[in-house]
Parts: C-alpha cells; structure tokens; sequence
C-alpha cells in the first residue's frame, strides 16, 4: 500500500539511480512518484499530509554524478607513437581509415562511423553532417534537430576518404564505414565497438590509455 511506503526508501531509490550516473532518469523517476502520490491524494487513497512528495515537504534533492572522462593520451610523444600505430594496423582497412580520421575531425565516433557518401563533398573540402547524427537535447530533437553540422576536411582526412572511395568502387551514397562483421549482415554500418576493439589489438588498454571516445580530448 502506497500509504506504508517510507520517506527514506523512496529517497535512497532515487539517490541510488542518480550515483548510478543516471542522473536525468532519477529526475523522470522522482516526477513520476510526485505524480503517482499526487494521483493517491485525488483518489483519497492519501491524506494531503502524507503526501511527502509535495513540493517543500521532503528533501528529494538528487546528488550530480561523478563524471567519468574518457580514457585519452594527451602527451605529444605518445601521440604520435599513437598515430603510426595507427597506421601501421594490419586489420581492415575501414577500420584502419576510420582510426586515422578521428584524430582529424574531432567528431563524436558515433557521428563518424555513421557518416555517408552523400554527405561529402570532397573538392570543396566538406562534410555535411546531418542534425540526427549530433548530440541534441529532447527539445531540440522533437523540434527538428537544428541546422547541419558543416565539418571542414583537412587535406589529410579527403586524402584518406578519396584512398578508401577508390577501394570500394567509388560509391555515390551509402556508409563510408560499412560492417564488415559476418556475424551482424543486416547492419550497414561499422559496430560501435570496431574501433576500441582495434585500439585494443593494437596493444592499447581502452580503460585507462585511449578510447574512442578519447579522440575528441586528444
């Protein structure tokens, strides 16, 4: 019964959700209890008094996450031993293609492995990266998604896409990043893991030296 239900196992519920790293998902969990007890007081399951879910009468503040940074290496020297690791990798050359980009663009991976023919225009230098590819608030998602994400191309980055253009046929649309996983044939696109994956076969300890993610604080 919601009325034998105590203040302090709602909040440690919530609080629990909020240190998980989850911090907006306990936001949504406490609107939805506020509602759930405010539907109990309408229905008079709930006296209004025990309702400790109404503004100002509990404290149901929720603590921020600790932020956990993406493993990087951020030491000139070991850069750079990065970046010939990188191009000496012997596994496939997609995957080779996408690892030398990353330090390049300064994207999100997912917006990079996700990235199409079409939206590269090679001579003029540009890729144009489409609003449901970028990171976005719920608002601005239900709204549209904003302008495109206009990405200029270092000549070593349209050097790298013209070299893998010409390895696969010269494609007009499509993934610039196919799978090549036999085990996911449905998917069109490189799997979110392809690029730790190689870091790692590469001797690199995704926890704690580099990640994909890493690229973008490198």
């Amino acid at each position: 019964p919601i009325g034998l239900i105590p203040i302090n196992e709602v909040h440690d519920t919530l609080y629990a959700v909020a240190v998980a790293g989850t911090r907006e998902t306990a936001v949504r969990l406490r609107e939805s209890v506020a509602r759930t007890y405010a539907f109990a007081v309408t229905r008079c399951i709930l006296l209004p008094s025990e309702n400790f879910m109404a503004k100002g009468v509990a404290d149901m503040k929720l603590p921020a996450p600790t932020v956990k940074h993406h493993a990087a290496i951020l030491d000139p020297v070991r850069v750079g031993q990065l970046l010939r690791d990188i191009h000496a990798y012997q596994g496939s050359y997609i995957t080779r293609a996408a690892m030398q980009l990353m330090p390049l663009l300064f994207q999100r991976p997912g917006a990079v492995r996700m990235m199409e023919w079409d939206q590269l225009d090679l001579d003029d230098r540009t890729w144009y990266c489409p609003p449901k590819l970028m990171k976005q608030t719920r608002n601005r998602k239900a709204r549209g998604g904003g302008d495109t994400h206009v990405v200029p191309l270092p000549w070593q980055a349209v050097a790298i896409l013209h070299e893998l253009h010409t390895a696969m046929g010269h494609p007009t649309t499509g993934p610039v990043f196919k799978s090549i996983s036999r085990r996911n044939e449905d998917s069109r696109f490189m799997s979110e893991n392809t690029i730790n994956a190689a870091l790692r076969s590469l001797g690199y300890n995704t926890q704690d030296e580099i990640t994909g993610h890493g690229f973008r604080a490198m």
